[in-house]
């Protein structure tokens, strides 16, 4: 038996472009995108007999990825998916005893119109934690890069510097044939770039030991019409320190590689770390590239790391979630904007608030937080895709373990809407729980 249903058919407006100044911090301007939408319905949005199809959906299966973090995937925007390969089970719940740190291989898919999960047959790259993903609409496939793995618990990890690919067709995986790549890191920032057909990648960790940090600002661009890698050039004028763990997306209607927050190589959780809490542009319409830093001397989101970050095009902004801060708070889940009109970032949802501090190291009252029912569990480390009016974000390290829902961001209502609730990972009072003796279930 299979279930009907409708699409979701995505409206995607075009904004024109706000003008901006030629001061040394701010872009230049950029001519107004005034190219039509192939994804609006001719009748202006109403649907029709000729606008509708019916969606057959299998029979329920109940399966789902088990809970996970340091996972990449991406969102398929033909076929209304979210995909996701590899990441790692383990991670310390509230400061105890860590479970194994592992190193998956496996590939999901999650089918939005049909809110399901359906695991990938065959075999698939070696299994990793911290690479990087992009979707790569002209060959219709996830490419995934980096990260890295090790046999046991202790000694020095392997980085990956292949580039592999799932065809969304098939669904089938096999590795492109490069030329020229760089050392392996993972923690990359990655993205595609539509105007040149090429992925580009910003900074990461180079390190393979464990106990150290190796970060880079290197920029690093590969062709995917030639499968050769360069080494980008950027303009000698300031840009961003060498960090990892930052989000990043390629923002199209200007041609830039624009990235948020992340960490430097100090060792991360102690005082001697630094959580950036800025947000760069890489003007790729110049030769060299140069950067800009958009929001200098503007109200800034706390300081981060491991956040998401997604392209609202119809708003000309940018929209951030999550990540874990430096502060009080630790994962966070509060949702920002960047408006590109006003050159300021504003608090879409202000997410948990602080509201019992801890009562000793490691030590968290049930009422840590107030919670906010209406956003995601606080988290880092999870997979944020962008679709067309929306971002999706799943999975992540939460104060109670790895957690396994799903939550879309509309971007024209700025509203969290759950799509598949977690079984596991969120704390006792967001789970509705009346009698809390713990933070956690």
């Amino acid at each position: 038996m299979r279930h009907i249903i409708r699409p979701l058919v995505a409206l995607v407006a075009v904004a024109s472009l706000a003008a901006c100044g030629d001061d040394a911090k701010t872009p230049p301007t950029q001519p107004e995108d005034t190219a039509g939408s192939d994804a609006q319905l001719a009748d202006g949005g109403a649907d029709t007999a000729a606008d509708v199809q019916e969606y057959l959906c299998p029979e329920p299966t109940g399966a789902r990825p088990a809970a996970r973090a340091e996972h990449a995937g991406i969102y398929n925007p033909e076929d209304q998916t979210v995909v996701i390969f590899g990441g790692s089970f383990g991670v310390p719940v509230n400061c105890s005893n860590q479970v194994a740190h592992t190193y998956e291989s496996d590939t999901w898919v999650y089918d939005v119109r049909c809110s399901q999960w359906r695991e990938i047959e065959g075999a698939g790259p070696t299994g990793r934690v911290r690479h990087s993903a992009v979707y790569d609409p002209k060959g219709h496939r996830m490419l995934i890069y980096g990260g890295r793995s090790r046999p046991g618990s202790t000694g020095t990890y392997t980085l990956y510097n292949t580039v592999e690919s799932f065809d969304l067709n098939t669904e089938t995986w096999s590795t492109v044939t490069t030329t020229n790549a760089p050392p392996g890191r993972f923690n990359t920032t990655m993205v595609y770039d539509d105007k040149a057909h090429r992925v580009l990648m910003f900074g990461g960790n180079t390190s393979s030991s464990g106990a150290v940090y190796r970060d880079t600002d290197e920029v690093w661009s590969l062709d995917l019409a030639t499968g050769a890698w360069a080494k980008v050039t950027t303009a000698a004028s300031a840009g961003p320190d060498s960090r990892f763990w930052a989000a990043g997306v390629f923002d199209s209607a200007r041609n830039w590689l624009v990235i948020y927050g992340g960490s430097n190589a100090a060792e991360v959780f102690n005082p001697n770390a630094t959580y950036y809490d800025d947000l760069w542009a890489l003007d790729l319409n110049t030769t060299p590239p140069v950067w800009y830093d958009l929001n200098a001397g503007a109200t800034t989101p706390p300081g981060r790391f491991w956040s998401g970050l997604a392209v609202d095009t119809a708003n000309s902004r940018y929209v951030m979630f999550g990540g874990h801060d430096d502060q009080n708070l630790g994962n966070r889940n509060d949702t920002w904007a960047f408006s590109m009109e006003t050159q300021a970032w504003s608090a879409i949802r202000v997410g948990d608030t602080l509201n019992s501090p801890p009562t000793g190291v490691c030590q968290f009252p049930p009422d840590f937080t107030i919670v906010d029912a209406e956003s995601p569990e606080r988290r880092h480390a999870g997979v944020f895709v962008q679709g067309a009016n929306m971002a999706i974000a799943t999975g992540g390290k939460t104060d109670c373990g790895n957690v396994d829902d799903i939550f879309a961001f509309d971007f024209t209502t700025s509203t969290w809407t759950e799509l598949l609730t977690a079984t596991i990972g969120e704390a006792c009072l967001r789970k509705g729980g009346g009698n809390c003796t713990d933070m956690c279930l």
